[in-house]
């Protein structure tokens, strides 16, 4: 290309009064001018994600890892441009735009991913996950069957899993040491049927509210609780609005960062297994930065003047009502086959035995 430029230069450039030396540097700077893209194949990857740009949010940090290490894999044909706060739209925006081909990735909880793939919402049954090394060896041995899921039935593909310790409850004006200390608060809850479900077991009549609104609902008195993660509290300053956290432990903090899977599958393959190794990498990575952050997260909460009361000393109680609704959630599991979904349950408790 830059020779069939060379004939379209002013006349002066072509006789030998400029001589060969002025000839090539002007080639030269006609090559600055020339887009990268017309010299190397580059592959630009959209990834929205809902956490603010901070230090101490584990997602921003997660995505900006997982970029570095995608553009590395991929010799800098891969061009990772981050939009974090929700710039793209909600979380369930963000993969319709997945699905249409507007957007190539995003993140989000499981929670809301488990719309488009039925059969992940038994990762958010309450108490189906009773610890770290429990959750983590779960989503590992279950990594190809969840992207069999979401490929099939969303029409998206998961790269990169994170956690983050248990959703637990946080509260404005009194503490929780037991489910009788719950009642008659007004709870915030994402409109999930299983979270719901488990919140209305513990005998309260949950809220269900967008992410973006829970903030200000706080602030206002609209809700006076929430459940969630210990980061999640501390990167949106819950702990301005909220006194209390008890320890219910009663769902793991699960999300993931997921790309379109027409999207993916058109990419060449060296730069597809750039993005795998990118995301089993950057899964590692944020498990081990998740446990060297969780107690000093707990510490600045502290700081900051929250008051932390431990497990409801009716711990199992609270365990044996949130496992009493597994049953109801079959059909949701199932996409609407209770059978399936309780085949689905049964399969994957046998295997953690």
């Amino acid at each position: 290309m830059l020779f069939r430029l060379i004939r379209f230069l002013p006349q002066p450039f072509k006789t030998k009064d400029y001589g060969m030396k002025k000839l090539l540097a002007s080639v030269c700077l006609l090559a600055l001018l020339i887009p990268s893209a017309a010299l190397s194949a580059n592959y630009k990857v959209r990834l929205g994600h809902s956490d603010k740009p901070a230090d101490d949010s584990i997602i921003h940090i997660t995505a900006l890892h997982f970029k570095e290490l995608a553009e590395k894999y991929s010799d800098g044909k891969l061009e990772v441009v981050i939009y974090p706060a929700n710039q793209l739209g909600d979380q369930v925006d963000q993969v319709r735009s997945l699905q249409t081909g507007a957007q190539e990735m995003t993140q989000g909880s499981v929670n809301n991913f488990a719309n488009f793939a039925p059969p992940l919402n038994y990762l958010t049954l309450p108490y189906m996950l009773t610890g770290v090394e429990d959750a983590r060896a779960t989503l590992d041995a279950m990594w190809d069957k969840h992207n069999e899921w979401l490929t099939q039935l969303g029409g998206v593909r998961a790269l990169v899993w994170t956690d983050a310790g248990f959703r637990n409850l946080t509260t404005k004006n009194r503490p929780v040491r037991t489910l009788a200390d719950l009642q008659g608060m007004k709870v915030r809850l994402p409109n999930n049927p299983i979270s719901l479900s488990a919140f209305k077991a513990f005998g309260v009549n949950p809220i269900p509210m967008g992410w973006g609104e829970l903030f200000s609902a706080l602030q206002q008195g609209v809700v006076d609780s929430q459940e969630n993660c210990y980061s999640a509290v501390l990167t949106e300053h819950f702990d301005e609005v909220q006194k209390y956290a008890t320890d219910i432990e009663w769902q793991y903090t699960i999300s993931l960062f997921i790309a379109s899977e027409a999207w993916f599958k058109s990419l060449p393959a060296d730069m597809q297994e750039a993005l795998v190794k990118a995301g089993k990498e950057t899964t590692a990575w944020q498990r081990a930065t998740m446990d060297k952050m969780e107690a000093d997260i707990v510490a600045e909460l502290k700081k900051r003047g929250m008051e932390f009361v431990g497990k409801p000393t009716d711990y199992d109680e609270w365990v044996k009502r949130g496992r009493s609704t597994w049953e109801e959630q079959y059909k949701t599991i199932g996409g609407g086959d209770a059978a399936k979904g309780k085949a689905i349950v049964d399969e994957i408790m046998a295997a953690k035995k």
